[in-house]
């Protein structure tokens, strides 16, 4: 059996770190997806991105995904042509934890 992962450049955990996202997101591109479980929530992120100039489209994730879900997710991605992901693990007040990294379309 063959098993390979792959995972991001650069992933940001940590209090505070949301802040330093979209300056980091306008470095690797313009076009920017967002996955999240809350538009809500990252209603200051989003503000703080399109404030820098970024075209953002969102995806809503609710539950753990599963194989149909990344195929929507990688087709929107890709209809969207976007070059930048910001996934979200919380939006909330005390655990503002994203990641970054640039959106290649060989996943």
């Amino acid at each position: 059996m063959r098993f390979e992962f792959s995972t991001s450049n650069r992933i940001l955990f940590g209090s505070g770190l949301i802040s330093e996202v979209p300056a980091l997101a306008a470095s690797l591109g313009q076009r920017v997806f967002i996955v999240t479980s809350s538009l809500e929530r990252c209603t200051p992120l989003r503000e703080a991105l399109l404030a820098m100039g970024l075209s953002l489209e969102f995806i809503m994730v609710k539950e753990e995904p599963n194989l149909d879900s990344i195929i929507l997710a990688t087709r929107n991605m890709q209809e969207f042509n976007c070059q930048v992901v910001i996934a979200s693990a919380a939006f909330c007040a005390g655990h503002r934890k994203s990641c970054c990294r640039p959106y290649c379309e060989s996943w």
